[in-house]
């Protein structure tokens, strides 16, 4: 959500999300920064050329990895 924004705005934003959540409220985000979604995520999709390739927990998700980054482990699961 804070592709392309400077570092206030993207620090103002990452707030309002965590207080969002905070809140017990939902927000639904799609991301490419992998370092955002795990800071702010409880749950994941992870959606690549239409087709899911994972929707549960981010907690279920770290526990899966099998490769040392989220980066490297979303290019080993889209098989890219």
């Amino acid at each position: 959500p804070t592709s392309g924004l400077d570092v206030m705005t993207s620090r103002a934003i990452m707030d309002l999300i965590r207080d969002c959540r905070e809140e017990g409220k939902t927000v639904i985000f799609s991301s490419h920064r992998m370092g955002e979604v795990n800071q702010l995520c409880d749950d994941i999709s992870i959606i690549y050329n239409g087709k899911l390739f994972f929707n549960d927990t981010l907690d279920k998700f770290k526990s899966e990895m099998s490769k040392p980054t989220f980066e490297e482990e979303f290019i080993y699961r889209v098989g890219e």
